[in-house]
């Protein structure tokens, strides 16, 4: 054999071999490289999956079918020190943005450029939202002790300290923008001086991400007078009644086209009285119960003083609703003859036909009851709203922080912004920070920990036995 001429071809065969391996291995790298330049353009919201406990970058549909309507440009400027980032809401904020192509993020680092500062009026750890078309800009903080933070902090009695409470993120920059956007402006007082009790922190923030004005101190309307921006007053749980003239302040607040939210659960106040009746509403003795439509879990403790109520699909209120409410203790309404023809009443909460009115423990009157109702009147002001709910723990922070599921907190804001013309009603709330005790972390964390940490792993060392068994063989 020609043992020259046989090494000569295998060498060139191999080379040949040599040559198409070295060339596969470079189309390979280069698709590598090119399929990792082209999905580091991806957004974070594509790339990366929420695996936390609180679903803290989970964006609410709320934001998401709003940002489909977006045709203004918007841009996010983070104001933040380099090195300090809070990795959560960078997170948060790019897969937001990632969302829509009419947003853009900007990080400018106060400590480099401590102008913008002054530039956009606002503190290092926060978030600026501006629309060059309207020319309006929102300053979101990172860190506060209030509602208007993304991230809340209450003092713990446990800790002896202050800790983060809430994640809200997702209302708050919605919020931002639908302000910047927007060319609407009201304003919204809280009425005191007749035993009312706060608004809750919680109702409170809806209300401001509905971007309505609620300003922070309650108006006392007889010593104060109506103030001359008022555009709703809202009086919650008021224990004493009006004033003769105060009757007669609100009478004329109506007649010009203001709108008056009042949640009431006394029935003597003889003024607030007179005032429904004006409007076709008529307050009745008693509390209310509904044993076709109770809550069977709480019976042992209200009776059928707890139940879900009937919720109008004729409403804009209450139409769109996919939850239903829960009420404890309702007093009721009947529909009477409004003073003028120009008034109309809707009922948008109610009983059931089997309802009872207890006026004592043994005595009741079956039929069906009113606890919610909007009247509406076309003035030369505009038109007024006197809206009434006889429910006051609809809102009250002990049911909508225990039964966040519930719809209680959207029908009351609901009812807010039906009164109002271009005001978009974002009711998005805040993930709860605190520590829970006791409870089971989310499936979604569990199947993709078992994913990772049992099926994967355990699929590759399967793989490689089968291999190395095959190999092993020949």
């Amino acid at each position: 054999m020609n043992f020259k001429k046989l090494f000569a071809k295998r060498s060139a065969f191999s080379a040949r071999r040599g040559m198409t391996a070295v060339g596969l291995s470079a189309l390979v790298v280069a698709i590598v490289i090119f399929l990792n330049l082209l999905v580091s353009q991806l957004p974070s919201n594509v790339l990366e999956a929420d695996m936390t406990d609180q679903r803290l970058y989970e964006i609410s549909d709320i934001s998401k079918d709003y940002l489909k309507t977006l045709d203004q440009d918007i841009q996010f400027i983070i104001l933040q020190a380099s090195g300090s980032n809070d990795e959560r809401l960078s997170k948060f904020i790019y897969s937001y943005a990632g969302l829509s192509d009419r947003i853009s993020v900007v990080e400018m680092d106060p400590v480099v450029y401590p102008s913008v500062l002054d530039r956009y009026g606002a503190a290092s750890d926060s978030l600026v939202v501006i629309c060059e078309a309207t020319g309006k800009s929102s300053v979101i903080n990172f860190y506060g002790y209030g509602i208007d933070s993304m991230i809340a902090y209450e003092f713990s009695a446990n800790a002896g300290t202050f800790v983060e409470s809430s994640f809200d993120a997702d209302g708050q920059i919605t919020s931002a923008i639908d302000y910047v956007t927007g060319n609407v402006a009201y304003t919204v007082y809280a009425m005191t001086g007749h035993g009312e009790t706060d608004l809750p922190d919680g109702v409170r923030s809806l209300i401001i991400k509905s971007n309505l004005g609620l300003q922070e101190d309650a108006v006392d309307i007889l010593k104060q007078g109506l103030p001359a921006d008022c555009d709703m007053l809202i009086c919650y749980r008021p224990t004493m009644d009006l004033a003769a003239d105060e009757l007669q302040l609100l009478q004329e607040f109506l007649h010009g086209g203001g709108n008056l939210v009042l949640l009431t659960d006394v029935t003597d106040l003889e003024n607030f009285n007179t005032l429904m009746r004006e409007y076709g509403l008529e307050m009745q003795q008693g509390y209310v119960a509904d044993p076709s439509r109770y809550y069977q879990q709480y019976a042992s403790y209200y009776g059928y003083y707890c139940f879900y109520p009937r919720l109008s699909n004729k409403s804009d209120i209450t139409r769109n609703l996919t939850s239903n409410a829960i009420l404890i203790y309702p007093r009721a309404m009947k529909e009477a003859t409004p003073a003028r023809r120009t008034i109309d009443t809707m009922v948008f909460m109610a009983t059931s036909e089997d309802a009872q009115l207890y006026t004592d423990e043994t005595s009741y009157t079956t039929g069906f009851y009113a606890l919610g109702a909007m009247a509406s009147e076309q003035t030369d002001g505009g038109t007024a709203h006197l809206t009434v709910i006889t429910a006051p723990m609809l809102i009250d922070e002990a049911i909508t922080s225990g039964f966040s599921s519930m719809s209680n907190l959207s029908i009351f804001i609901n009812a807010v912004t039906e009164c109002f013309d271009g005001v978009n009603n974002i009711t998005i709330e805040g993930k709860n920070l605190m520590v829970s005790y006791n409870t089971v972390p989310n499936t979604s964390y569990i199947l993709w920990s078992i994913v990772f940490i049992a099926l994967i792993p355990v699929a590759v060392l399967v793989t490689g036995l089968v291999v190395w068994l095959k190999r092993r063989r020949l």
